[in-house]
């Protein structure tokens, strides 16, 4: 349950099925760190352990329209961002600086590939 001082923290990334990295490794950080998580979703995969074999790219469109539904819920107390791709981390910079978000602590932990 989310009270108004639980601390919001928004996690930018890509869907792991099998819940081993992404935005579902981070909802198991969130949890035992007793914080609310927004996941947001950049690219979904399917993937094994070692290899990703598919990767679908969420729109520009659809990942700002994610964050704005996100603060609906409150101001981020952080922000972490994994898998982007280039548009995506152009325009999630613009959005987040039109909002006055852009002094939100940001923790960035790209990836490159599976592994």
């Amino acid at each position: 349950m989310m009270t108004q001082t639980t601390p919001i923290l928004w996690a930018i990334g890509g869907h792991d099925n099998t819940g081993r990295a992404g935005v579902s490794a981070d909802a198991q950080v969130a949890q035992a760190l007793s914080v609310h998580l927004c996941p947001i979703v950049t690219i979904v995969t399917a993937q094994t352990d070692n290899t990703a074999r598919i990767l679908s790219e969420i729109s520009v469109e659809h990942l700002i329209e994610q964050c704005a539904s996100a603060l609906a819920l409150g101001t981020p107390s952080a922000i972490k961002v994994g898998a982007i791709t280039g548009p995506q981390m152009r325009a999630l910079a613009h959005w987040l600086h039109a909002k006055g978000l852009d002094h939100t602590p940001l923790i960035w932990d790209p990836i490159t590939h599976s592994s």
